[in-house]
């Protein structure tokens, strides 16, 4: 098994958000992909995530879009 991790732009608009995709190759040949965004408000760490074997860069859009959300709840 091998895996690869790269950092993404982050589209979040929350301040300081990060965002990265790991992608995984198992020994079968077959590949599953995630994409995360993190960030930290008020102290707390927000994250967010798609996992799956179809998943791509372009699924950043709507976890980036969850952890807005969850962000806007932090005072």
């Amino acid at each position: 098994m091998t895996a690869e991790t790269t950092r993404l732009d982050s589209g979040a608009g929350t301040d300081g958000a990060i965002a990265m995709q790991t992608d995984v190759t198992l020994p079968t040949g077959g590949t599953q992909s995630t994409v995360m965004a993190f960030a930290v408000k008020g102290g707390v760490l927000i994250s967010a995530q798609a996992t799956g074997t179809g998943v791509t860069e372009s699924d950043l859009a709507a976890a980036e879009a969850m952890l807005d959300q969850a962000a806007a709840l932090i005072d």
